[in-house]
């Protein structure tokens, strides 16, 4: 995965991100308060959609001014979901949770391959 070093306020690396906002499919942006998720939306739209506050100067936080979850089509058909400030993010493994409740649907081919395929997924990643 690579990394992107971007600034929605002086449009530094947006250009980069374009390859990721295909048409017709979403992307959630995720991250802690203050961050520049409202400001990266507003820098793809063009214009000032969602409102946007500064960090405290106290101890250099973000402040929770997005306060639900909005979808946003961009103009080339791409979606982006803006979502409020979280404090953390956990990879969680779905294997053992997908046995637990369907275990008969499990049994099917298809689904067998997914959950082989989400298992060696969850695996990488926190390796």
């Amino acid at each position: 995965m690579p990394v992107i070093p971007l600034s929605a306020l002086s449009k530094t690396g947006l250009d980069e991100l374009i390859p990721y906002l295909n048409p017709g499919e979403t992307i959630a942006l995720i991250g802690s308060s203050g961050v520049g998720k409202s400001t990266l939306i507003n820098a793809f739209l063009g214009e000032t959609i969602q409102k946007t506050g500064d960090i405290r100067k106290d101890d250099e936080k973000g402040r929770h001014t997005t306060t639900v979850r909005q979808l946003f089509l961009l103009p080339n058909g791409a979606v982006l979901i803006d979502n409020p400030g979280i404090r953390e993010i956990q990879l969680g493994d779905s294997a053992d949770g997908l046995e637990k409740l369907f275990p008969r649907l499990l049994t099917q081919p298809a689904i067998a391959s997914l959950k082989t395929a989400l298992t060696a997924t969850s695996r990488a990643v926190l390796s």
